[in-house]
């Protein structure tokens, strides 16, 4: 019988602050914590408006490589700790996420298969 996976600093999963504990951003998008599951919430730092940004040629999709982050009742990526998303012929900024950095990926290492050498 499978364990159910546990979340700690060498999970592998983005760590994501969120008032007085860390969430980790599980792969289906959503935040997961003591408290359950959840999306980024619509707030003044995190909104859904559209804002376009000056110019984006990518295109998000399932295998762009971008982590997909539940915001609110929509789905945005990650990308350089902004929220994108697309929105027509154009994608909108919905705002900085802050992600804590644990040392594997400091070091340009994935966290899921131990420390890596950096690339220079």
């Amino acid at each position: 019988m499978p364990t159910a996976h546990q979340h700690g600093p060498q999970c592998g999963h983005k760590k994501i602050p969120h008032g007085n504990h860390t969430d980790y951003l599980n792969d289906e998008g959503l935040l997961d914590c003591a408290n359950g599951q959840h999306p980024v919430a619509i707030s003044e730092n995190n909104p859904d408006k559209c804002k376009p940004l000056a110019s984006s040629k990518h295109v998000h999709d399932d295998g762009c490589g971008h982590a997909k982050v539940m915001h609110g009742n929509h789905l945005d990526y990650l990308v350089d700790g902004r929220l994108e998303h697309p929105h027509g012929d154009h994608i909108d900024d919905h705002g900085q996420l802050e992600v804590e950095k644990d040392s594997q990926e400091q070091t340009g290492g994935d966290p899921r298969k131990g420390p890596q050498p950096l690339s220079i």
